[in-house]
């Protein structure tokens, strides 16, 4: 992920992401002192509010952590990736097999986490993520009860297309940025039932 476009927008994204955490911490602090004071009464609509600001945060996390950059020596032990995963505003649907054990480069981090983002728009119902580690990288696998079409399939994992620039899909490109040109990295299996994935 070298290139000058995509460097520009993980900075970007790093940067949004640390800006919109401190507000939203706020709201959270706010919510938590209400909750404290003898006078009010936990009723349904803060707890509506409190669980949409957590939902958020969550989020945030997570987004930063696929989207903005991945460059220095910061580690993600397997248990922190593994509540970001499972996190209320994380990939929706999918469930998580338990990750490798020890810690996670940022890039390792990153690679997994715009694979689920991936995974959880080619498959809308849902399924079953693994990831395995394996001599140069990680091998994602989705088990699915449904998959979206063949053809749309194929438009989003192809390098290039028009289908993979929409901002709704742009983790698909992202993905194929920071893994490079390597011919034995990406999509290897995609069919009605579930895919493999190498990053």
């Amino acid at each position: 992920m070298r290139d000058e476009p995509t460097t520009l927008a993980t900075a970007l994204g790093s940067r949004i992401c640390h800006d919109l955490t401190s507000p939203l911490g706020a709201i959270q602090n706010g919510l938590e002192l209400l909750t404290l004071s003898p006078e009010l009464q936990m009723g349904p609509e803060l707890e509506l509010v409190q669980q949409s600001a957590q939902a958020a945060v969550a989020k945030i996390r997570f987004f930063r952590l696929a989207f903005g950059q991945s460059q220095g020596d910061g580690a993600v032990s397997s248990s922190e990736l593994a509540s970001l995963l499972a996190a209320p505003g994380g990939p929706p649907r999918l469930k998580f097999a338990d990750l490798p054990s020890g810690a996670f480069s940022r890039r390792e981090a990153q690679k997994i986490c715009l694979s689920v983002l991936c995974l959880a728009t080619l498959s809308p119902t849902g399924g079953l993520v693994e990831v395995a580690r394996i001599p140069d990288g990680f091998e994602v696998l989705l088990t699915a009860s449904r998959m979206i079409p063949r053809d749309e399939m194929q438009a989003l994992v192809t390098p290039g297309s028009a289908a993979s620039s929409e901002p709704s899909k742009i983790h698909f490109q992202m993905l194929r940025a920071l893994i490079g040109e390597d011919p034995d990295k990406g999509f290897t299996r995609l069919d009605d039932t579930g895919l493999r994935l190498l990053v």
